[in-house]
């Protein structure tokens, strides 16, 4: 085993705790059992093992004090990376997720990045294209996936522009274009239409496949704009009106969403599955297509001064945001009442704030 490289540093309890214990072991003893695992120091190692394999770790190692007054070390690893015969693995050593999986870009900490690339300098484009971050590194050695375009080829399996055009897509993410592929609505993929998945039009398109899953029909990925929006509006019509016919149930809405709606009486919450129909009749959009999205808790659908507006939990900063404001036909909110409601959503954020759980370490990491 060859060390090639460590960093340590360690918290203020930690240094403090080291230099009682030089002074008064007793002291430093009552103190450490008093605030349990408070003295941490964050390790981060290279190791080269005879065998060829390498680890890289970070850690928080624990300083106490035992019964005795004698000092004693527990760790706590956080990243543990393993390169064995050429490939690369994330372990994770104890809990409920102890074993080994394929590793992600993402996975690796900014410190060894430098170390990885050296190593594998066929991952260097990964650092600038976030959204191949969900291949694992071994399907990208396996496959040869060593351009941007065979891996976006692979991840969203497609082929020639159309991979591209959904990697540079800011409106499609990964997980919803997965699930479109699950669901089966989809042919001629590989000519899809760019202009269906840039930021004016991926909601019209995403929308369609919605509507198209429920009634069971085929989109068509090369249809022009025109064509799509034309099926859209067809396809809504008739879900909108079947909805308003045939259903009239509360639906399962999330008490985030309700609290919005009380501090905000203006904006008026739809509850029932006839009112959100009928808000589809009236401005002759798709709303009525977005039960399963409330009931299952990820969005509430609002009317203001007749435009209808979709709430969301962000899947990353955890916070309510406007997924959707729009008026008849689909028409964008006015620029001020959008304004507005973002406004008020920033309050309400602040006022019901989501404790995101932080690492245990509290002191400085080295990057």
């Amino acid at each position: 085993m060859k060390l090639l490289y460590q960093t340590q540093v360690k918290n203020k309890s930690y240094t403090k705790l080291e230099e009682l214990y030089e002074k008064d072991k007793a002291i430093a003893g009552i103190v450490s059992r008093n605030a349990p695992k408070e003295a941490c120091r964050y390790e981060t190692s290279i190791i080269d093992w005879e065998d060829g394999s390498f680890s890289c770790t970070t850690q928080n190692v624990f300083l106490s004090i035992s019964v005795t007054n004698k000092k004693y070390y527990s760790k706590s690893k956080i990243t543990n990376i393993a390169i064995k015969k050429g490939k690369l693995w994330n372990v994770t050593d104890s809990g409920k997720h102890k074993g080994v999986k394929h590793l992600l870009w993402s996975d690796i900490p900014v410190v060894f990045q430098p170390f990885i690339l050296e190593k594998f300098p066929m991952f260097r484009f990964l650092s600038e294209n976030p959204k191949l971050n969900p291949i694992p590194l071994n399907s990208i050695l396996g496959n040869k996936l060593f351009t941007p375009q065979k891996c976006a080829n692979w991840l969203y399996k497609t082929g020639g522009k159309a991979s591209v055009d959904l990697l540079t897509s800011s409106s499609i993410d990964l997980w919803s274009w997965r699930t479109i592929l699950k669901n089966k609505v989809l042919f001629n993929v590989n000519n899809l239409n760019p202009e269906h998945v840039d930021f004016k039009n991926a909601g019209i398109f995403t929308d369609t496949l919605r509507l198209a899953n429920i009634l069971r029909k085929k989109v068509n990925c090369a249809w022009s704009l025109t064509r799509m929006k034309q099926e859209h509006d067809d396809w809504a019509k008739v879900v909108t009106d079947i909805i308003y016919t045939e259903t009239n149930e509360a639906l399962d809405i999330a008490e985030e969403y309700k609290q919005f709606e009380a501090v905000n009486p203006e904006v008026k919450l739809i509850t029932t599955t006839k009112d959100l129909a009928f808000e589809g009749i009236e401005k002759s959009h798709c709303v009525a297509a977005y039960v399963n999205q409330i009931n299952s808790k990820s969005c509430a659908i609002y009317t203001i001064d007749g435009y209808t507006l979709q709430i969301a939990r962000d899947s990353y900063s955890k916070q309510l945001s406007i997924a959707q404001f729009r008026g008849f036909r689909n028409c964008e909110a006015p620029i001020e009442l959008h304004e507005s409601i973002k406004n008020k959503l920033i309050t309400f954020n602040e006022e019901h704030k989501v404790v995101v759980e932080e690492p245990v370490f509290a002191g400085q990491y080295p990057w």
